[in-house]
């Protein structure tokens, strides 16, 4: 194995354990988190990998099809506050993948690299259910800053609620991408990463792995999806009426389905801020405001920090173009996915 070789390896097969690492808050510094200097030096590492990478290696990584949209994203820092972490950190959230996808496409070559690889997940999703209980549960539980399990999504000063379920989505999708394989493995990786969403009281994380399994493309046939859709629903409505959700949905701790068609839910102020970002986003509706603005625009006039939608987002820093770019590139690749199904 080369020096090459031995540097891209190491690089792409501590990403799910990097990524886990994210539930632990960490310490502070010059308005970035342990976690914001970790991925900002992984994309600056992986950036020299590309570099120093032989120039007869091939990326398989459909970066043609990506560049632009992250072209653009980057360019938008330069318009935008210009905050070290407001800006800068965001802008290099969005462009680690793009880094990370690159390496990682002519990194893994064969199924040992990629087992290699994969056996992360298992082991980011194990760290992650112990330091959920340990933060809950063990001694920092005093020192949270909350009282109630349900309030956990929200907040806490030890345990990162929010990315860490963002990171279980993704465990979960690979659980999920390996079920033919390993089907009883895979639907309990799946499960466990869909009780940790639900015991973090986050209401859309609990339901992007609902989602996920609905929308598999390993249903084969009509019969077997309008039973998964079946199986689904019923899941989704059992945990829908569990006492974190209930609490969750409504001030008053307990409701109907039909609340929500009528509005009648708590929605913790999200419609006033979403308004009122809308209203914002106007004043640069064609190019946008600039990477990481929503979330600035946010917490200056609201008690919150995050937008919580990123298709706002996306119009509020991008403007319609960012928009339609992002929208256009992400069709085009689930377009091209799916030419790549009946072969695998």
């Amino acid at each position: 194995m080369t020096p090459q070789t031995s540097r891209k390896s190491l690089y792409v097969t501590s990403i799910p354990y990097l990524a886990a690492f994210v539930c632990v808050k960490g310490v502070a510094e010059s308005g970035l988190h342990l976690q914001g200097f970790i991925w900002s030096l992984f994309v600056i590492v992986g950036l020299f990998l590309m570099a120093t990478k032989p120039g007869h290696v091939k990326i398989t990584f459909p970066w043609k099809l990506w560049t632009p949209w992250f072209a653009y994203v980057a360019a938008s820092f330069f318009w935008s506050s210009l905050q070290i972490r407001g800006n800068f950190q965001p802008c290099v959230q969005i462009l680690a993948p793009l880094v990370v996808g690159l390496v990682a496409s002519y990194a893994v070559t064969d199924h040992t690299q990629w087992n290699r690889f994969s056996r992360g997940f298992p082991h980011g999703l194990v760290f992650i259910s112990f330091a959920f209980v340990y933060y809950w549960y063990g001694p920092p539980r005093q020192h949270q800053g909350i009282s109630e399990l349900s309030e956990l999504g929200t907040g806490g000063t030890f345990f990162n609620a929010r990315p860490t379920v963002m990171t279980l989505e993704i465990i979960g999708c690979v659980f999920l991408s390996n079920i033919r394989e390993a089907k009883s493995r895979s639907l309990l990786g799946w499960a466990m990463c869909l009780l940790i969403a639900l015991l973090s009281g986050s209401r859309m994380a609990v339901m992007v792995p609902l989602i996920i399994a609905l929308i598999s493309p390993l249903y084969r046939s009509l019969r077997t999806r309008l039973a998964g859709l079946l199986v689904i629903c019923l899941l989704g409505v059992a945990l829908f009426y569990t006492p974190i959700m209930q609490k969750r949905f409504f001030y008053s701790g307990q409701g109907r389905l039909s609340d929500i068609g009528q509005d009648d839910f708590a929605d913790e102020g999200r419609f006033e801020f979403w308004d009122a970002t809308v209203e914002e986003a106007r004043r640069h509706i064609v190019v946008g405001a600039g990477v990481g603005d929503a979330d600035l625009f946010i917490a200056k006039f609201f008690d919150i920090s995050q937008v919580h939608n990123d298709y706002l987002r996306i119009l509020f820093e991008f403007g319609v173009t960012g928009l339609l770019l992002f929208s256009c590139t992400a069709g085009l690749q689930i377009l091209s996915l799916r030419t790549l199904m009946p072969a695998n």
